[in-house]
């Protein structure tokens, strides 16, 4: 059976959530000289600081210059594969007043 084009493009579905927690969870934090704290996508872009225990939204093209930096999970534990790692971003979120409905895995 000969396929079309179409049978093996990637469904673009399936794409959406994976690609949204990309975005939007957290995949780590670097920590600046000052204390603050500044929390990153997948995509190591700032998406919101913590400073002086206020958390403020980040903008997504500055260049943080940090002296530590933590993640949150690794490629064996991705929150669009793990339900606990999913859960524990959602949590993050939510104490930071950032909650949004986000696909599950």
């Amino acid at each position: 059976m000969i396929k079309k084009l179409d049978d093996r493009r990637p469904d673009l579905r399936q794409r959406a959530p994976f690609s949204v927690m990309h975005l939007c969870l957290p995949y780590g934090k670097h920590i600046c000289a000052d204390g603050t704290e500044v929390f990153f996508n997948r995509y190591y872009q700032p998406i919101w600081k913590m400073r002086n225990g206020q958390y403020l939204p980040a903008d997504p093209g500055e260049w943080i210059t940090y002296v530590a930096q933590e993640w949150f999970y690794d490629d064996h534990n991705p929150p669009w594969v793990s339900r606990k790692t999913h859960e524990k971003c959602l949590l993050m979120l939510q104490a930071r007043h950032k909650a949004s409905a986000l696909p599950e895995p």
